[in-house]
């Protein structure tokens, strides 16, 4: 399919690249310490304490002329597109 996944985190980098090291995610990570991108996709969740919940999980498929072509956000941390709803959208 010519996929790319890649994960943005709106945290501090240091905090990112600890959990990045420990668990090593298998795919790029873009840091998003002050939440523009985040901002951008209109996923921000604006809470007082830094780095908690400041985002709801969400997932994008773009294609290569950078048009979204779908688009999941959850209601919650736990709320998130099932693989098969993923692979389905992505052999549109």
């Amino acid at each position: 399919m010519g996929t790319i996944s890649i994960g943005i985190v709106g945290q501090k980098a240091e905090n990112v690249q600890k959990f990045l090291k420990k668990h090593g995610l298998p795919m790029p990570m873009l840091i998003d310490p002050d939440r523009a991108v985040i901002k951008r996709y209109g996923v921000y969740n604006r809470i007082w304490f830094d780095g908690f919940n400041v985002a709801r999980p969400a997932t994008f498929l773009i294609d290569r002329q950078g048009i979204i072509r779908f688009i999941y956000v959850g209601s919650n941390q736990l709320d998130r597109p099932s693989p098969e709803m993923i692979l389905s959208e992505l052999k549109r």
